[in-house]
């Protein structure tokens, strides 16, 4: 994902009109929903009309904002307005954990509320603070709404802008040990005039070395090789890898897709990382790749890394390659999910990604001509997932939440999900008896019940796929137990029904067979093959 920034003072006010024609007439021309979409279209145009009107009232530190309202519009996290024009940040950062909002980074002097629990953003809550900005992030979904939220809560030109603030001081209602307390933060320049510190992760701000993750370590210790720093926390740089002896884990941590770094291209990365494997081979009982935090980079330098992986088929056997994702996963992040569904038998882990796998993205940079504030628009629509596919989001197979004891405790959630040994219900219903896949689906059901808003223990095609194996093989009532289970989870599924109706038919149960046929054909009344089958055992 590309970086820009803005330096401008706040005290000019020009006339806003051109850069006003500029970016509208930019947006409607460049971005590939608005070529087609007339609703969508009219509702950019509006938001211009509207920002004419009041234009002439605006600082450009407000009229920048406007401009990252209209923009955050079009629902896509690669076509947005960088809120930076001032660069007067609050010296903190925080991260919504599972458990709430917590403190993950701070001014030194204030380095014994790492770990604190936020509770109140000046008179708000936080989560009503979250909705007050939510409007102003360029976001695919929810999850990249997490990510983004709590960085734009350090904006205090947008804290002003929406009434949080009046000033440059913020106070943040904190609680830590038990004990509540009311911090107040005083307004600054950044350290240094660029971005990049917003895609490094919670351990940085816009400062450049804030007391982060524990009072004894700073920002930048994050960005080197310190083993006292929980793996999966230290070295965020683009890629490195770690070979863990307890656990015989080989863990490749993937956070940028970069063509070089350190006078080492990615293609030597990948050489070196898969050369190991190699080596190792007899040592290694499980493969990590860890993308939690890969925010996106040059998708077409994916290549070398997925024909490493396709020209080894012990790195497919089944529970030996897992993959970690997280709202942070995006743009390339998102490209390597989706090639690694493709061409690798991986077992996904932890939280959805900030977009979906058919996404905008390729975004072009531009400037406005007076203010030259820099704006970024999508260029093309990315289809890596089926055509029709629609979702705005990935589910990995097995959720995790990330709690905030756990993460300052120096564990990782997401290792020790993997270290449950956790089966995919379609690899269990072909291996194990109906009972125990029965069983496992109650247990998944009650384990992540937490996250049934977005999560389901498989998915419907593939649930659809081990059926018809099962069925190709006469394991008919296994197959029944797998079509069984898809139409209890997929209930408006009119292809679930008609597949359960195949197999009860095979295994001779007309009765229940003419049942899930006639639910699949009030699902489809053009369902053919239920038409069919209902007129054959009815004659």
């Amino acid at each position: 994902m590309t970086t820009i920034c803005n330096t401008l003072s706040a005290q000019v006010i020009p006339d806003f009109s051109r850069d006003i024609n500029f970016a509208e007439s930019k947006l409607l021309e460049i971005h590939p929903k608005l070529r087609f979409d007339v609703k969508e279209q009219e509702k950019v145009k509006q938001a211009f009309l509207r920002l004419k009107t009041k234009a002439n009232k605006l600082t450009v530190q407000q009229f920048n904002i406007e401009l990252v309202r209209i923009f955050a519009l079009l629902n896509d996290g690669h076509t947005m307005v960088v809120l930076d024009t001032n660069q007067q940040w609050l010296p903190f950062r925080l991260y919504q954990f599972a458990d709430g909002l917590y403190i993950t980074a701070i001014e030194e002097n204030k380095k014994q509320f790492l770990g604190a629990r936020v509770d109140r953003i000046g008179n708000l809550s936080w989560k009503e603070a979250v909705q007050i900005v939510k409007p102003f992030i360029s976001a695919d979904n929810e999850w990249w709404v997490k990510e983004k939220a709590p960085i734009f809560l350090s904006s205090v030109d947008l804290l002003q802008f929406v009434n949080i603030t009046t000033n440059k001081t913020v106070e943040l209602t904190v609680e830590k040990n038990g004990k509540k307390e009311v911090l107040s933060f005083e307004a600054r320049s950044g350290d240094y005039k660029h971005i990049r510190w917003m895609g490094w992760g919670e351990m940085f701000g816009p400062f450049i070395n804030l007391a982060a993750f524990k009072p004894e370590y700073l920002s930048f210790d994050f960005r080197e090789n310190k083993p006292e720093i929980p793996l999966h926390l230290r070295l965020r740089q683009p890629y490195h890898f770690n070979f863990i002896d307890s656990t015989k884990t080989l863990f490749f941590q993937y956070n940028f897709v970069q063509r070089n770094w350190d006078d080492l291209t990615s293609k030597h990365f990948f050489d070196s990382l898969f050369n190991y494997a190699d080596l190792h081979k007899i040592d290694i009982k499980r493969f990590v790749i860890d993308i939690r935090y890969n925010s996106g980079g040059d998708g077409t330098l994916l290549k070398p890394f997925i024909l490493h992986l396709m020209q080894r088929p012990w790195l497919q056997e089944y529970g030996k390659l897992f993959v970690i994702t997280g709202r942070k996963t995006f743009s390339a992040g998102i490209m390597a999910y989706s090639e690694l569904i493709k061409y690798s038998n991986a077992i996904f882990i932890g939280e959805p990604g900030g977009a979906g796998r058919n996404h905008y993205g390729d975004a072009t940079e531009l400037e406005l001509p007076d203010t030259k504030i820099r704006f970024q628009i999508s260029t093309l629509f990315w289809q890596t997932g089926f055509p029709s596919d629609t979702s705005h989001f990935f589910a990995p197979d097995f959720p995790v939440s990330y709690e905030a004891l756990t993460y300052f405790s120096g564990e990782d959630d997401a290792m020790a999900t993997i270290d449950k040994g956790l089966i995919k219900l379609t690899n269990l219903v072909r291996s194990k008896t109906n009972d125990e896949v029965k069983l496992a689906y109650k247990n998944y059901k009650q384990w992540f019940q937490t996250h049934e808003y977005w999560w389901k223990p498989f998915s419907e095609d593939e649930m659809n796929t081990a059926g018809y194996d099962l069925l190709g093989i006469g394991k008919i009532k296994e197959a029944i137990t797998a079509f069984e289970l898809n139409s209890v989870e997929y209930p408006d599924s009119w292809n679930a029904w008609d597949s359960l109706g195949e197999a009860y038919y095979a295994n001779e149960e007309i009765e229940k067979s003419i049942f899930a046929y006639e639910k699949s054909l009030k699902l489809n009344p053009n369902n053919s093959s239920a038409i069919k089958m209902l007129k054959k055992m009815r004659d």
